[in-house]
């Protein structure tokens, strides 16, 4: 088990916990849960590595105050291995990772910080569009 103590903006210390294999990630203050961020490790083939894929953001109780960012951040210290997330396309995904709610924001500013990257899906994708005419 990972853990670490981090602050948030709001000054309170939280607990980050991350199972072994890193597929669990548990944010904790004192002994109750407050959130959690589920992922799936996906073996790669090339041009895709090996990457973790969110599947399920349960951070109602501690979001808007810096520990998602701080979760995903401590996840890549301890793995170093991409992090990918779905899509707010409106269709529910198989695996769960269909964003709702805050995610999509969430999301959309985790990948402008480089902590989530695009599948390779997602960049065949926008390739693609390249093309269209």
């Amino acid at each position: 088990m990972n853990t670490k103590d981090v602050t948030a903006k709001t000054g309170e210390v939280f607990t980050i916990c991350i199972d072994d294999d890193g597929t669990e990630i548990t944010v904790r203050r004192g002994g109750d849960a407050r959130g959690t961020i589920s992922l799936n490790y996906i073996e790669g083939d090339w041009p895709d590595p090996d990457h973790y894929h969110i599947t399920h953001l349960s951070l109602e109780k501690c979001s808007g105050i810096g520990l998602g960012r701080k979760c995903l951040i401590f996840h890549k210290e301890c793995f170093d291995a991409p992090i990918t997330a779905g899509n707010d396309n409106g269709i529910q995904s198989n695996d769960g990772s269909h964003l709702t709610g805050s995610g999509p924001g969430f999301i959309r500013k985790m990948r402008q910080e480089g902590l989530v990257v695009p599948s390779i899906s997602e960049r065949w994708d926008r390739y693609d569009d390249d093309f269209d005419d």
